[in-house]
């Protein structure tokens, strides 16, 4: 099963690739994924590592893909929850890293610097844009907590 599943996500990965080079072109399409591979790789161990949001279930690593076990461990007592065991920051913290990254490569993208150039630029706005999630997750935290309390 996990072997079927891994299958699917390359595939649809490769799909997705395909797709974004036919319809924006080789420079957004390099541009797009591995600046959000680097976006994922550093935000997740900086916000696992260094905040009191989440930390990654340590029983998942002993368990298959099937587990029953929780991926992640909310490190806080969430105010509103939105499915399950799913705190509602996640949809805003989501949605606005999504925006954040965005708006980083159209800004990018609209410089007239070569592709190693506008690749150096991405990953230099990921230095800014982690702390600004992070700043927008605390204040989105706090007014969750305030509505409901």
């Amino acid at each position: 099963m996990v072997l079927f599943l891994e299958i699917t996500a390359f595939i649809l990965t490769g799909l997705c690739v395909v797709h974004s080079i036919i319809y924006r072109g080789r420079e957004f399409t390099v541009l797009f994924f591995l600046g959000g591979l680097l976006l994922g790789i550093m935000r997740e161990n900086i916000v696992a590592g260094f905040s009191d949001l989440y930390a990654y279930n340590p029983r998942l690593f002993y368990e298959s893909f099937a587990s029953t076990y929780e991926l992640v461990l909310w490190k806080f007592r969430p105010a509103v929850m939105l499915w399950g065991t799913v705190p509602l920051l996640t949809l805003f913290g989501y949605a606005a890293l999504a925006l954040l990254f965005l708006i980083a490569l159209r800004l990018v993208i609209g410089t007239g610097v070569s592709l190693l150039g506008k690749a150096a630029l991405i990953f230099l706005s990921i230095v800014v844009i982690i702390p600004l999630h992070l700043s927008f997750l605390a204040a989105v935290r706090q007014m969750i907590k305030l509505a409901v309390t």
